[in-house]
């Protein structure tokens, strides 16, 4: 019995083989992107806990500007069982101006550039073996992974330190500071030649706990604070070092996760009417088999076996594709964060995922074969006619496999566009300004910002510019407790961030929150909040979006006559935020003022440069996963559109012979198609334009708003969104139903003589 269900199966394949190729490749493209998602994931998280873990990352990480005392910092860690190491670690901040890489200038460098030597304890900085670097030669520098593509340099090459010179010996993998979202990048150099250097920078510390138990972070944050030790810095915690590492290369995979669930929901629809279809066409074929006494059991085992058959082929074929693809884009995570070693792990986990695929797919098909129980042997041998009602749903499926593809196309280009736009830099808590201006923490670092300010208020080019000074508090919650946040005073009305609720502050008693401390805290609009050193309550005024320091900011008003009057030990960095009149050319004007603002030791960059330089990593990886999306959308929908014509045609063929036998030629009849078809087209195409815009950005928004951007609009790449990728989807999708109609041609006009 079971060679004769075998060959059953067989014949059917044989007897529909562009079903059974169709089924496959659905299979395929699903299976291929679902394991290709989980083998980025996998590779990236296995990697990155890696990395982290042969580095030794430290759990707890305060930086510091300023002089500390050892011995206090040793008492604390002494009194805390919880601290199984603790270390202080130097770090000697270099203006970007005096730094030439491999003859290259890092003046318009965004991030905070140093020397360090190699720590003694843990936070290890790794070469790209990921081994510990413990041989650094006098006169030698290894670089930041991060910058050998950006930079193009090699091994050999020369890094200049104003009249200085280091060769490059390797580049290294830092596990708190890989990511272009951390805000600083180490050169290791050697004992010696951090000595020598010394003077040419401002010497800051970071002071770096291990724990045993990472639970209890929050306990030694705030023991921390109510110690009074050195905190002239941001803090950073593990959790939040290993989110900015996988942030970047993050949001692509999820990007491809999210296309990757659509076209699985849109190829088990696919195969259901490809299944349907057969059954409508197989309904003789069902009746006798029920008539020589195959009962409906013994039926829709052989079509579940056929499918199972199918599906199998095209898992295999899709999960070879994943291994292959992921290949290449997974280059990127292997050069920053080094070769997940288990491999056995992350392919099983992708196993596991293409079986999940498989399953889904299966069960839709099994839902649809218990259909055939209310077959009886009689009615599946009559003679049935094609409702025109079938042929409307198969334009519709038609017109959802449009709208689908128009809406998955964009939607990648449009997070890039919206990162890549200066306007996003309202969402990171950052003024939208053409030039920003950093002071970095220095002896005389109020003196340098108020000559700073001075220089903005006689040039004739600048428009507007405002003050920030960035101070640590100790705020004071209603339940008793304490917790440290940074909060900048100045003008927060000039170059005003986006805010989800509330406005910004204008008045002495008022303070806004940013929306991740804001839920930290339990705050919301008119609560109140005491700060140290502060008299009075601070009422919230406002929440909004910010992504910077750990998306846990505050910003205080202040006038420039407070400022004025700050003294240095009191404040961590300052900022200016400079606007230029219409028609001066920023690149020149940065140029021009370079030399001061570094002879104030401060960093000074054009906003684009400054989003580029955060962004341009995730910027470049959902570029590269846009490509693929579109490719992927396209083939699918040409490989649906073709299907379903030739279905169409196929279940049409009396009509149509009966009207080439009334003289209609098979232009006529595919010119009837295709106009029938064309309605469908622009509405499905506007659809997935809108759905693109509104419910991609809501999709981003949920990743975004874990980070603190919250609440943002889509900036959209207008010609990608509503020119190239509309008109490349009706390109394909005509070309698709020119292939599907060809089939009119093979019609003879004495068919419609013979019986159906």
């Amino acid at each position: 019995m079971n060679e004769i269900y075998v060959e059953l199966v067989k014949n059917d394949i044989r007897d529909h083989k562009l079903m059974s190729v169709v089924t496959v490749i659905f299979t395929a493209v699903s299976a291929m992107l679902v394991g290709l998602t989980i083998l980025l994931f996998t590779s990236l998280s296995g990697s990155i806990d890696q990395l982290m873990e042969k580095a030794k990352t430290p759990d707890f990480l305060q930086m510091h500007a300023g002089e500390i005392n050892v011995e206090q910092i040793e008492a604390f860690a002494g009194n805390h069982d919880e601290i199984t190491k603790w270390q202080v670690c130097r770090f000697l901040n270099l203006n970007n101006g005096m730094l030439t890489l491999g003859g290259q200038s890092l003046s318009g460098n965004t991030q905070d550039n140093g020397l360090c030597v190699q720590n003694e304890e843990f936070d290890w900085l790794l070469s790209m073996d990921n081994e510990i670097i413990r041989q650094i030669q006098e006169g030698e520098v290894y670089v930041p992974i991060c910058y050998k593509d950006e930079y193009g340099v090699s091994v050999g090459q020369i890094l200049e330190i104003g009249e200085e010179k280091l060769r490059i010996a390797g580049f290294l993998r830092d596990s708190q500071m890989n990511s272009m979202m951390a805000s600083s990048k180490r050169f290791l150099v050697s004992e010696a030649d951090y000595d020598r250097l010394r003077e040419l920078g401002e010497e800051e510390y970071l002071i770096e706990f291990l724990l045993s138990d990472r639970d209890c972070i929050t306990q030694i944050t705030t023991a921390y604070l109510d110690a009074g030790l050195p905190d002239n810095g941001p803090a950073v915690t593990y959790d939040l070092i290993r989110f900015m590492n996988a942030l970047s290369d993050g949001l692509m995979i999820w990007v491809l996760f999210f296309v990757s669930v659509m076209i699985l929901l849109i190829s088990i629809l696919c195969i259901r009417f490809l299944l349907m279809t057969s059954l409508s066409r197989s309904q003789v074929e069902i009746g006798t088999l029920k008539a020589i006494g195959i009962g409906m059991k013994g039926i829709r085992r052989i079509y579940f076996g056929k499918y199972l058959i199918l599906t199998l082929i095209g898992a295999v074929s899709g999960g070879i594709a994943a291994a292959l693809v992921s290949e290449p884009l997974s280059a990127g995570l292997r050069e920053m964060y080094g070769v997940d070693s288990d491999v056995a792990t992350r392919y099983l986990f992708a196993l596991l995922a293409v079986a999940a695929t498989v399953a889904c797919i299966l069960l839709s098909i099994h839902r649809t074969l218990n259909k055939l129980k209310r077959t009886t042997a009689l009615a599946a041998m009559r003679e049935s006619r094609v409702r025109q009602g079938d042929n409307r749903l198969r334009y519709l499926l038609i017109g959802l496999a449009v709208c689908a593809c128009t809406f998955l196309c964009p939607v990648p280009r449009h997070i890039a566009s919206t990162l890549a736009s200066p306007d996003f830099v309202t969402y990171m808590g950052v003024g939208n300004s053409d030039v920003r201006i950093d002071v970095a923490r220095q002896n005389k670092l109020m003196e340098g910002t108020q000559e700073l300010g001075q220089a903005l208020e006689q040039d004739s080019e600048v428009l507007e510019y405002t003050v920030l000074i960035t101070k640590r508090f100790k705020a004071g919650l209603s339940d008793g407790t304490n917790c440290s946040i940074l909060a900048e005073l100045g003008d927060h009305t000039a170059f005003p961030v986006s805010y989800l609720e509330g406005t910004a502050p204008e008045h002495p008693d008022e303070i806004a929150l940013s929306s991740l401390l804001a839920q930290e805290l339990g705050l919301g609009l008119s609560d109140s909040i005491s700060l140290s050193g502060r008299e009075n309550r601070y009422t919230v005024c406002g929440i909004y979006s910010d992504i910077t320091n750990g998306g846990k900011t505050a910003k205080l008003s202040a006038g420039r006559a407070k400022l004025e009057i700050l003294p240095d030990e009191d404040v961590m960095w300052s900022i200016l935020y400079v606007s230029l009149r219409d028609g001066t050319d920023i690149a020149a004007w940065i140029q021009k003022n370079g030399t001061f603002t570094e002879q104030m030791g401060a960093k000074i960059t054009d906003i684009r440069t400054y989003v580029e330089g955060t962004y341009g990593q995730m910027i470049q990886n959902l570029d590269m996963v846009s490509g693929v999306v579109i490719i992927a959308s396209l083939v699918i929908l040409f490989t649906v559109v073709l299907l379903f014509f030739r279905l169409i045609v196929e279940r049409e063929r009396m009509d149509l012979a009966l009207k080439k036998a009334l003289g209609f030629s098979s232009r006529e009849i595919k010119k009837a198609y295709g106009g029938g078809t064309l309605p469908y087209i622009v509405v499905s195409i506007l659809l997935g334009v809108w759905l693109s815009v509104v419910l991609g950005q809501t999709a981003a928004g949920m990743v975004l708003s874990s980070l603190g951007a919250s609440g943002f609009q889509f900036v959209t790449d207008k010609i990608m969104t509503f020119a190239i990728i509309p008109l490349s989807v009706c390109m394909v999708t005509f070309l698709a139903i020119a292939g599907g109609a060809k089939e009119v041609d093979r019609i003879k006009a004495f068919e419609a003589m013979r019986k159906e």
